[in-house]
Order: C-alpha cells, then sequence, then structure tokens
C-alpha cells in the first residue's frame, strides 16, 4: 500500500518564510521515519527561497497560484492508496477542507492557528507553547496536538542544542533577528534607535539581513553598520550559529524566538502587527520578554541587559519546554492515525 503525504504551504516577502521552514521541518521527519512511501512538498514560493529551504531528500513542486497546486495535487490523489495532505496556510476555510476533499485527499492535517476552518481537518497542529486542550472546540472530532511538545524545530538548530541553557555574568553580545521579510522594517528602525542612544551601549550588535528583506531594507541596515562601530549587519543561512554566539537574541516572537528558546538563549520580543498577538502569550507564560514599541527598545534592552537573573530564568524556561522533538511527535501522530 502507497501511503503519499503532501505538504502544501506558501512563504514571501509578504507572509513571511516562516511556513516554508515548517512544513520543510516536518517533511523531514516524515521521510526519515521510513513509514510513508512518498513524501512531496508543494510550495508557493520563489525559486530562491526554494533552494534555501527545501530538503534534500523530498519532492518538491512550486506552484504560482491555488490552480497550479492542485493539479498535482489531483494526479497523486488518483496514484496513491492513500494520500495525506498537510496544510500550513494561512486563513484557512471551510471551503479549502471541502476542496481538498474533493480532490481526493483522504486524511487533512492542519499544521498552524490561522483560520475558522481549521477544525474541520482531521487533525491540527498548533505547538504555540501557551496553547493545551482547553483550546479544542467540543465539536471537533479529530485529533488535536496541542502546545509545546508540538514544536517543530529545523534539524539544523536541534543539532546544536547545548546541554544546558544560557549563563553568563554579563550580556556583552546582542543579535537582532526580525524573521525572513520584516515587511515593516522594524530591524532598520531598532538599530537607528541603538545608534542614537545616549552614552555607550553595555553590548554589541549584529542584526540578520533576512533572505526576503528589500533592497532598501538591506542598504538601511548597511548604512547603520557603516556609520556605528558597535552595530555589524551579515546575510546568513545559519541563524542557529549566530544564536549561539550571542548572549540575548531581540525577536519578532515568531518561529525564531521558539529556535531561540530551544538553544536555551534568553529572548526579547518586539510586538509587531502580525506576531503581537502570540509575543504576548509568550511572554505572559514567562517563556520570554516583550517590549510593547521598537521606539523604547533601545533603552529597554540597555536595562535588560543589567539583569542576570531574569534572563537566566527565561532562558532555562524555554529551554526546558522547547526540547526540539516536535516534528518527530507529529510524524508518529500522523503515522499512528493512518495505522489505526
Amino acid at each position: 500500500m502507497q501511503h503519499v503525504v503532501v505538504l502544501k504551504a506558501r512563504g514571501g516577502s509578504e507572509i513571511g518564510i516562516g511556513h516554508l521552514s515548517r512544513t520543510a521541518t516536518l517533511a523531514t521527519a516524515i521521510q526519515q521515519s521510513g513509514q510513508v512511501q512518498r513524501v512531496l512538498l508543494i510550495w508557493q514560493t520563489t525559486t530562491e527561497l526554494a533552494e534555501q529551504f527545501a530538503p534534500d531528500q523530498c519532492e518538491l513542486h512550486l506552484a504560482a497560484n491555488d490552480d497550479q497546486a492542485t493539479h498535482p495535487l489531483q494526479a497523486l490523489c488518483q496514484q496513491a492508496d492513500r494520500l495525506t495532505l498537510v496544510t500550513d496556510l494561512l486563513h484557512l476555510n471551510e471551503q479549502d477542507i471541502a476542496h481538498y476533499r474533493e480532490v481526493g485527499c483522504d486524511t487533512i492535517v492542519h499544521l498552524n492557528d490561522s483560520g475558522a476552518g481549521r477544525w474541520h481537518a482531521d487533525m491540527v497542529v498548533d505547538g504555540d507553547a501557551f496553547k493545551s486542550s482547553e483550546d479544542v472546540p467540543d465539536t471537533f472530532l479529530g485529533t488535536a496536538l496541542m502546545g509545546a511538545s508540538y514544536r517543530m524545530i529545523r534539524p539544523s538548530v536541534v543539532a546544536m542544542r547545548p546541554n544546558r541553557s544560557w549563563s553568563k555574568p554579563q550580556v556583552q553580545k546582542l543579535l537582532v533577528t526580525f524573521g525572513g521579510a520584516d515587511p515593516h522594517h522594524l530591524t532598520a528602525k531598532l538599530l537607528a534607535l541603538l545608534a542614537a542612544f545616549p552614552g555607550e551601549l553595555p553590548f554589541s550588535i549584529q542584526a540578520v539581513i533576512g533572505p526576503a528583506f528589500d533592497s532598501d531594507h538591506q542598504k538601511q541596515l548597511e548604512a547603520h553598520a557603516n556609520a556605528h562601530p558597535q552595530i555589524t549587519v551579515q546575510r546568513t543561512e545559519q541563524l542557529e550559529s549566530l544564536i549561539l554566539q550571542h548572549d540575548l537574541i531581540i525577536t519578532l516572537g515568531g518561529i525564531t524566538a521558539y529556535e531561540v528558546m530551544c538553544l536555551g538563549r534568553p529572548c526579547v520580543a518586539i510586538q509587531s502587527p502580525e506576531t503581537g498577538f502570540y509575543s504576548q502569550q509568550l511572554a505572559a507564560a514567562r517563556l520570554l520578554v516583550e517590549f510593547d514599541s521598537v521606539a523604547t527598545a533601545a533603552a529597554e534592552l540597555a536595562a535588560l541587559s543589567q539583569n542576570r537573573s531574569v534572563l537566566e530564568e527565561f532562558a532555562q524556561r524555554g529551554w526546558d519546554q522547547i526540547d526540539g522533538q516536535g516534528a518527530e511527535r507529529v510524524t508518529h501522530a500522523m503515522v499512528s492515525t493512518q495505522r489505526a
């Protein structure tokens, strides 16, 4: 019996690259399990981002729109004995689920908390650390995997997970990493404020240029680095290495924040329109420190960097909860459900 798993997602400068990263991580875990005969990614993204994020061992189909994405899915449904579709799409609705069932998908798994239609899937995976079974509606009859145990972390990050969380006398190095796209140019705004901070900051500053940053934003960052001796900027495909080289990481509270936790570093999140709700919840769970606005972040970072006990506490709690095994747990649940 041929069991095929298809993972469908979009990613780019407007919505970020987290959906690509997450489906690539799960696809790798499914492939390595040896329980599925074929794993295929259907991504609506650019060739450049696909080349950066797609795992070598999985098939990849790039689609320009939903119609192009449906064609290979329909063909696979006709060929396979059983097809599981894993969606990681924003604003999933009931009509989307109905469409996938009409195409021929036997089982539908939805990976994130976006869209009223997710509770019409057969399995819902929500790896937000503040979620639990209490967030599942009584009407849902499928399988719900909720909470930090199911947070999927990239294999390259898990491979570098240290034996214990951060503990140092002081913060010497700050890393600014606001995702793959940062559409509101918050990286440049923060660097401008740090560069103008009165007096000398107690740490050096490294800012990451995300793979989907536009050229104007990149030029702004390079200008700040050229004008200030404490600031450097870098484009990197090995973010996990940079995280481990720094003492305090400032994010927008998305997937990168969870990678920081997995690596045992203290994390800060600045509220943004897209991730504000998530950073608030993670702050309430004392997994990161949240700043309300980039406007006050420079002064808050200077003060926080001196509070060693708080930073060690948050680093330890994040390291404890995000252990990097989420993709394996999701894969096991998917395979077990199919066997049942």
